[in-house]
């Protein structure tokens, strides 16, 4: 507040609704003062020596949070402050002084001083006085002054000083009484009435108040001694009051003193220091001054309960650090009579106790190191007391770690290459360095790997390759490598690599490096996701393998994700055909004889493999597309096989081997890896036995035959004729045929009588395998087909005929279904049948030691290949035509066939 802004106010309420109100009736006035003079309650003080006396001292306290500061003078008892509210509810500061009233304090001024501390940190001070009256009935006479006064050479001296007599000699003192001081050896010093006296003076006090209080100028050091006071009037009142003695002490300088003498504090803590000079000479009171200038000083000219006065100055400041160890000096300088001037000075060290602070960090050695060298860390604080502890911390990501103790610390340099610090502690508290970090080189570490994007990725997309590392100084190069098979091949450089996820398929990792070295990221590899590849084909065994064998295929794929799906297939003649499935197939060599490929197959695609084939290795088998033609002059047969290893074929004649000549011409071809064709032309047929043509065919795993039988060779003429009559009677027999069956059916449907059917069929050749080392033969269960022709009409001469151990004749069921039905030409028909057991026992009487499968082929003329036809002749075409004998050398399967009449029949 200021001056100007006294005036009277009132108060106005707003709110933010229609409240709105103007307290107008009712005004406050407020009136701004220099000064505000604190007030004495009582004002003025007449009591009797030994009275118990209360004065208080109040002064308003407008500002609440800066209350005024209340002070006696001099310090006569207890004192007591508070802060009090008024009525009207303001704020009061009062202190209560407690005394007990005596002779000494009569006369003497009793003040109150109020110091306020303005806003601005300024301070304003007023003081309120009184004067003690202390009456004592009962006194005799005596002086009061003080005991010692300690006054400056060259300057004056103020005794106070105060006296009383007994009642009946008080009416004595009137204006004619004088004051003279003498020294305790009876000389005369000052004579208030004698203006020539030894020491030039003033009586400053009124005798008659019995107030002797005197001034004695220019003191010197011999002016040290012990004086006392005598009264005269003129009348009867002499009085010496040689009983009190004052005893003066002239010095050349007078010291200041400071209160408290030691300054302790803690910092933070408001001071109050106190320089106090004595000022035995009022008019020439001594000037204090405080060094250095640390707060706000306030000087009084303050009187002692002896009524001495002293100069006090009182300086208030705030204890900092920066105030521990600094001399705080008060120097009081003295003006002297004689114009000139004496200081003095009091000292004291302040003391303030303080957490650390201004706490640093040394490092040594100062510039970069190698992480693997030690450093030496130095933490540095100023504190009072001492500091107890230092402690190292790493800061790092907000967390804060201890690395070690102690003013130092001997440290590898690799441990403190992050941000450090170091906290001091003492009693009071703790104070932290900043933050440190020294330039700990090191080549790179902790390198990793960033992809982007993370995901698996379709191998013809690209994908964004970040190597990351910390090293000390920079990384200078970034090099990507794939690691592949032992092997490291570069597939790019730089801190961010974009590339084609296809060429990171495989594992890979960075390098980075700098001056002192390079560090590696572990390997990584990313989910690259492709169609199957690579698709090959493995086969266990590898080698040839016969035929009857299992084989196992196993089909490998590279794809991402894995293989679902692995189909096997059979490739031949351009058509694909599904031979099986899975990732392993285990499958008989025979079905895998002809080109194959496996598919592999996941949710991206597929891929198959290359064609593949097995050397699957087999007997020679004769092909049944062998066959004989025949024109007049030359009997062409051609003989086909196939077999792996590749076969060879040879002719062979009445067991002997037929060569190229002037008589049979020989040629071969090839019809594929695993075929031949041999091919035999005779020329003039009708001269030569050719019952015996055999063709061989036979590799490492064994062999087969094939022979070729003929029963007679007509002209081409008289085949043809013949050809026509046997078209009519086949006809004419196959509706007989029909007729008579339907008639059986309906017999034995009618007798139940159960026959089997008459078979009827003509066997022009049969097909016989041998095997060299075999034994005997024996009847196959497994019937085969033969293949025949025959376009000539049988005779008794060419029929085969059984001999010993391969005669069979009509069957007994036969000749009775014949005996019993119609009137009809019947055959006889017993059939020979190899079996396996026969193969094994049949013996190659050409080639021993070995084995061949032997057919045999009975040809006639120009037959119709591979067609199976029933011989069935009419009874008038042909007589009782029964079989000739085998040769049993040609071991030949047969058929036998017995024709007969209707006349034989009915014999």
């Amino acid at each position: 507040m200021k001056p100007e802004d006294s005036r009277k106010y009132y108060l106005r309420v707003e709110c933010n609704n229609p409240f709105k109100m103007n307290f107008i009736y009712q005004k406050l006035e407020i009136s701004v003062k220099d000064q505000i003079t604190p007030t004495l309650t009582p004002s003025t003080l007449e009591v009797n020596d030994g009275t118990s006396v209360t004065l208080t001292c109040s002064a308003p306290a407008p500002c609440p949070s800066h209350p005024p500061t209340l002070t006696w003078t001099p310090g006569l008892g207890v004192t007591q402050e508070t802060l009090r509210e008024n009525q009207d509810k303001t704020k009061v500061k009062t202190s209560v002084l407690t005394f007990t009233a005596t002779q000494r304090h009569h006369g003497q001024e009793i003040s109150c001083t109020a110091v306020y501390n303005q806003q601005d940190g300024s301070t304003e001070s007023s003081v309120s006085r009184l004067t003690a009256d202390v009456s004592c009935p009962q006194c005799t006479d005596s002086v009061s002054m003080p005991q010692t006064i300690n006054v400056l050479s060259g300057s004056c001296v103020t005794i106070p000083c105060s006296f009383d007599v007994q009642d009946t000699f008080r009416s004595y003192l009137d204006e004619t009484c004088k004051a003279v001081w003498k020294t305790e050896l009876d000389v005369v010093v000052f004579d208030s009435s004698n203006p020539q006296s030894p020491k030039k003076g003033n009586l400053i006090g009124d005798l008659t108040k019995k107030d002797c209080t005197t001034t004695l100028n220019n003191m010197k050091p011999e002016d040290s001694n012990k004086y006392y006071l005598r009264v005269e009037c003129d009348n009867p009142f002499k009085l010496n009051f040689i009983d009190q003695k004052l005893e003066i002490s002239v010095e050349d300088q007078i010291t200041p003193t400071l209160t408290p003498s030691t300054l302790k504090v803690n910092d933070g803590t408001s001071v109050t220091l106190t320089c106090s000079a004595p000022a035995p000479c009022p008019s020439h009171p001594p000037t204090l001054t405080w060094t250095p200038v640390l707060g706000v000083t306030q000087e009084t000219l303050q009187e002692n309960p002896d009524k001495t006065k002293v100069k006090t100055s009182v300086l208030n400041f705030t204890a900092t650090q920066r105030h521990h160890g600094q001399e705080i000096s008060c120097t009081a300088v003295y003006n002297k009579q004689d114009g000139s001037t004496e200081s003095s000075v009091s000292r004291l060290t302040a003391d303030v106790s303080y957490p650390p602070q201004s706490t640093t960090v040394s490092v040594s050695p100062p510039g970069p190191v190698p992480e693997g060298s030690t450093v030496t860390l130095t933490c540095s604080s100023t504190a009072n007391p001492a500091v107890r502890d230092y402690t190292w911390y790493t800061a790092q990501g907000g967390q804060e770690t201890v690395m070690g103790t102690g003013h130092v610390l001997h440290i590898q340099a690799s441990k403190v290459s992050v941000p450090f610090f170091c906290e001091a502690e003492n009693d009071l508290g703790a104070g932290r360095s900043t933050i440190s970090q020294i330039d700990v080189q090191y080549p790179p570490k902790h390198t990793t790997v960033s992809v982007s994007p993370s995901g698996p990725v379709p191998e013809d997309s690209t994908v964004t390759l970040t190597c990351s590392s910390t090293a000390n100084p920079a990384v200078r190069d970034y090099t990507w490598y794939t690691a592949q098979g032992g092997q490291e091949t570069v597939m790019g450089t730089g801190h961010v690599l974009h590339i084609q996820a296809s060429k990171v398929s495989v594992p890979f990792f960075c390098e980075a490096e700098n001056d002192l070295g390079a560090g590696r990221s572990t390997i990584s590899q990313i989910d690259v996701q492709y169609p199957p590849k690579h698709t090959t084909v493995s086969v266990s065994p590898s080698g040839p393998v016969p035929e009857d064998s299992t084989v196992t295929l196993t089909c490998n794929s590279t794809a991402n994700p894995a293989v679902r799906d692995y189909t096997w297939y059979t490739a031949q003649g351009g058509q694909e055909t599904v031979m099986g499935t899975g990732h392993v197939l285990h499958i008989q060599a025979s079905k895998v004889s002809v080109p194959f490929f496996c598919e592999a197959e996941n949710d991206l695609g597929a891929g198959r493999s290359n064609i593949r084939q097995i050397d699957v290795q087999f007997v020679p088998k004769i092909l049944p597309s062998s066959d004989c033609t025949k024109t007049a002059d030359q009997l062409n047969c051609s003989c086909e096989t196939v077999g792996n290893p590749a076969p060879t074929l040879q002719w062979y004649l009445d067991g002997l081997p037929v060569n190229h000549s002037d008589k049979f011409a020989i040629s071969s071809e090839s019809l594929n890896d695993t075929g031949l064709r041999i091919i035999i032309t005779v020329n003039q047929p009708q001269w030569r036995d050719l019952s015996t043509l055999l063709c061989r065919s036979s590799n490492s795993l064994g062999s087969v035959t094939q022979r070729f039988h003929f029963y007679s060779l007509e002209s081409p003429t008289s085949a043809k004729s013949h050809d026509s009559v046997m078209l009519i009677v086949f006809i004419t027999t196959v509706v007989a045929l029909l007729v008579l069956v339907c008639a059986l059916l309906l017999v034995i449907r009618a007798q139940k009588i159960h026959y089997n059917a008459l078979k009827s069929t003509v066997a022009m050749s049969q097909l016989e395998t041998t095997t060299a080392g075999e034994g005997n033969e024996v009847p196959n269960t497994e019937a085969e087909d033969s293949i025949y022709a025959n376009t000539s009409r049988p005779t008794s001469a060419n029929l085969p005929n059984s001999g010993a151990n391969n005669e069979e004749g009509p069957t007994e069921s036969s000749e009775k279904k014949n005996e019993e039905g119609a009137n009809v030409i019947y055959s006889s028909v017993n059939w020979k049948t190899k079996s396996k057991k026969k193969r094994e026992s049949t013996v190659d009487m050409d080639q021993p030691g070995g084995s061949y499968l032997e057919e045999e082929r009975c040809m006639v003329e120009v037959t119709r290949k591979n067609i199976l036809s029933n011989a069935l002749e009419v009874g008038s075409l042909y007589d009782n035509m029964g079989p000739r004998n085998v040769n049993k050398e040609a071991e030949c399967e047969y058929a036998q066939v017995t024709f007969k009449n209707k006349s034989d029949r009915h014999k």
